[in-house]
């Protein structure tokens, strides 16, 4: 699995050191590509630092290489595990999202545009060929 650290605090040298600190006592937890990421400081200095430790499995490329940011760097994600179905995931929601939504509007209004879940298919095959 892989490995995420994050400090909350002042954007300053201390704080840096400790999460490069941070990031190598989780090294074990991934090998194979190690990132970080720094917010732009508030009026007090402070902002949001993260790290990432990635163990490769299934996508070895470095297109999945973490902290992710969006073009704007308006949105940046770490995460620990894997997309399971992302090719399922490409296909549209049952439901249109929102405009206001889209825009970056408010979070799910009651009933609003949640996409549906599907529900897992039952396998037609079990107990054949033994």
């Amino acid at each position: 699995m892989c490995g995420i650290a994050g400090i909350l605090g002042a954007l300053d040298e201390t704080n840096r050191a400790a999460l490069r600190s941070l990031s190598a006592a989780i090294e074990h937890r991934g090998p194979d590509s190690a990132g970080s990421w720094e917010s732009k400081p508030d009026d007090r200095g402070h902002g949001c630092m993260l790290a990432h430790r990635r163990l490769s499995i299934i996508d070895l490329s470095t297109a999945s290489d973490q902290p992710m940011s969006d073009p704007d760097e308006r949105h940046t994600i770490v995460f620990n595990g894997e997309i399971i179905g992302k090719q399922e995931s490409k296909a549209p929601t049952s439901r249109p999202v929102s405009a206001d939504r889209a825009a970056g509007g408010p979070a799910r209004p009651e009933g609003g545009d949640r996409p549906q879940r599907r529900r897992p298919q039952a396998r037609t095959d079990a107990g054949k060929g033994q």
